[in-house]
């Protein structure tokens, strides 16, 4: 049993370091990105990486109008959403845009039973990214196999949609500052 304990702990902190180190290496390549489609980029990488999903998709949110934009997406391996597949993000998206909440699915089909068979992803999760206590962007990360969200999963994405908060404000602000300079 002490053995078992032992190798779940391990396990545990292995993970704890591995996405930190994730998180320390995305903040060390932001730090000097003034672009804010290198920031997304990036962004979307890191995500893809700490949390092994198979589709990732950032989206700009206009809480006046309640509507979402796709800023940027990124296929890992290189098989392109369908029309069905980015509606589903796009709906996700939307309720945790809407309510400020981690929307997770472990399995999307139960969610969303009229979806067509073609859909090549099982799970998926929303993150909502908040500056200045308002919505402003959501990341989505969808899943070719299902998944089982732990609370340790959305707390490390929580941590990543914090950082992306700062560093996406950072690169608008040089982004504004750039264009009043060249006004």
């Amino acid at each position: 049993i002490i053995s078992i304990e032992n190798a779940r702990l391990l396990e545990e902190l292995q993970y704890q370091i591995a996405t930190l180190t994730s998180l320390r290496e995305l903040s060390l390549t932001l730090s000097s990105a003034v672009n804010t489609d290198a920031v997304a980029n990036a962004v979307l990488r890191t995500a893809l990486s700490i949390s092994h999903g198979q589709y990732a998709a950032l989206f700009d949110y206009d809480p006046i109008t309640e509507q979402l934009i796709p800023l940027i997406g990124t296929e890992r391996n290189h098989s392109s959403t369908s029309i069905a597949e980015s509606n589903v993000m796009t709906k996700v998206a939307h309720m945790a845009a809407t309510n400020g909440e981690i929307q997770p699915f472990d399995h999307i089909r139960h969610a969303f039973p009229d979806l067509p068979e073609n859909i090549e992803f099982m799970s998926l999760i929303a993150v909502p990214i908040i500056r200045g206590n308002i919505v402003n962007e959501v990341l989505c990360i969808a899943y070719a196999e299902q998944q089982a969200f732990e609370s340790r999963d959305m707390n490390t994405l929580s941590l990543l949609a914090i950082q992306a908060a700062g560093h996406l404000e950072n690169s608008m602000l040089h982004e504004r500052i750039r264009d009043n300079n060249n006004r």
